[in-house]
């Protein structure tokens, strides 16, 4: 819908599948969106970020490193906007991992 309204935007992900499936229906709504490998470094700077249904999939020893890396994606003055749906592995949302005192605080650090 970004792309749509004018917006430049970039979508990052892992090369497969859901990658596959989004540049299809961007190049069938001829719109342009620059796509990344989330897996392969990422020299631009992005004025909004937005992270929307990702941090709780983020293992407990990468959340950190993922934090860092969201903050060094933003350009000076950028927001950095996110969703975060916690919850029990095992429970009802067996891919999500579970909230921490450490983990909110950092998600807090965003936009510093």
């Amino acid at each position: 819908m970004l792309a749509e309204a004018g917006y430049d935007v970039s979508m990052t992900d892992f090369e497969g599948y859901t990658s596959d499936f989004a540049k299809f229906r961007v190049k069938k709504r001829g719109l342009d969106i620059k796509f990344y490998d989330i897996e392969l470094p990422i020299n631009d700077k992005f004025d909004i970020i937005l992270v929307f249904d990702v941090l709780e999939h983020v293992p407990d020893n990468e959340f950190e490193k993922t934090i860092y890396l969201l903050k060094t994606l933003k350009q000076n003055g950028g927001k950095i906007l996110t969703t975060v749906s916690f919850g029990i592995q095992g429970g009802l949302r067996p891919m999500h991992y579970e909230s921490s005192h450490e983990k909110i605080k950092l998600i807090e650090t965003l936009n510093e």
